[in-house]
């Protein structure tokens, strides 16, 4: 008896934290978004629904208040296919809340995934929620990108986003595997706090001219990284990097200066433009 009667407490204690069994309520449209609450713990709503009479504007906020009570937005409800949300014909993203990565898939698919009317995305600084894997791919409109504080962007997060033209990245330290790979119409980027790019990650991008980063902190370049960009110089101070193997193949880039003894194979192609890549050895 002593011992159930324990489990009844430890039980008891899980439903008060967790919100498990709590009566679940629907909000009416908050501008334009409805939620449910009750389904995720106590003080966390989801998104359930768009309205589909709203312009294509979705602004979610980092909290909303209903009946007097303030709740965190952490996702979106899985109860509802990403067609029913979609309705809206999405154009511009804000997002302002901290995403839980379970509660922005749908079948293992990004919510976002393929909105070919999406054309902007912004994610505000109070926002610390970093996009799962292929988030935005095939996305064919989407033209700005501010990803606010985030610091990693995942493997195939803007692939095949044709038209993505600007993308502000002034936090992120990591880029992963086909993270922009094919994304043709962006011009130049800036990467202040760049430490890693992993392979393909801007493989095909064929209108990059300009990459800026703080040559001190890029520590890493995968295989293919910027190969079939159209890059004619880059500088690089730490003599201890990695270059992965054709990292500026199918560039304008013609020589490398670099010691490090993890360089890949045929990191250049072979041309005759006097462009150079330099790894300054002042930095050792």
């Amino acid at each position: 008896m002593k011992q159930f009667r324990l489990l009844l407490a430890t039980l008891l204690a899980f439903v008060c934290t967790t919100g498990v069994w709590a009566q679940t309520t629907y909000t009416d449209y908050i501008d334009g978004i409805k939620y449910i609450i009750g389904s995720v713990g106590a003080g966390r709503v989801l998104v359930v629904g768009i309205d589909p009479n709203t312009d294509g504007i979705v602004r979610i906020p980092y909290n909303i208040t209903f009946d007097g009570s303030e709740y965190k937005v952490v996702g979106f409800s899985p109860t509802v296919s990403n067609e029913e949300l979609q309705t809206s014909k999405w154009k511009e993203l804000y997002i302002s809340c901290d995403f839980i990565d379970a509660y922005f898939l749908y079948n293992d698919l990004p919510r976002t995934q393929g909105l070919i009317n999406l054309e902007k995305v912004v994610f505000y600084e109070n926002s610390t929620f970093i996009p799962p894997v292929n988030s935005f791919s095939g996305c064919t409109g989407l033209a700005y990108v501010d990803l606010g504080k985030a610091t990693l962007i995942r493997t195939g997060c803007f692939k095949d986003c044709y038209h993505l033209a600007t993308v502000i990245a002034n936090n992120v330290t990591t880029i992963e595997e086909h993270a922009f790979y094919d994304c043709n119409r962006l011009p130049s980027i800036n990467l202040p706090f760049v430490k890693k790019i992993d392979n393909y990650a801007f493989y095909d991008c064929d209108a990059l001219a300009s990459v800026l980063w703080d040559a001190s902190l890029v520590k890493e370049i995968g295989s293919y990284a910027f190969s079939g960009c159209p890059l004619t110089s880059l500088t690089f101070k730490n003599v201890d990097m990695i270059v992965g193997d054709y990292a500026f193949s199918q560039t304008a880039v013609t020589q490398i200066d670099c010691t490090s003894p993890t360089q890949g194979n045929y990191v250049i192609p072979m041309s005759t433009k006097p462009s150079m890549i330099v790894i300054d050895r002042k930095s050792r």
